[in-house]
């Protein structure tokens, strides 16, 4: 289980302490650009698992990811 704040393997960064705060921080922007950080299926389906959400990586499809937008 990855800690609050540590981006540990997966990259993803977990400070908000609630995951539907830390799910916001994975859109950011650099030099003025919009920066989405779950860009495919499988990005989301690693970060449900980094999160704790579930016990570990579930099965994500494009319609999931499409419905965070």
């Amino acid at each position: 289980m990855f800690q609050p704040g540590d981006a540990g393997e997966s990259g993803f960064q977990f400070r908000g302490g609630r995951a539907c705060l830390d799910l916001t921080a994975t859109v950011g922007e650099r030099g003025g650009r919009r920066a989405e950080r779950l860009r495919t299926p499988q990005d989301l389906a690693r970060w449900i698992g980094a999160a704790g959400v579930a016990e570990g990586p579930p099965a994500v499809s494009r319609q999931d990811l499409a419905h965070l937008c």
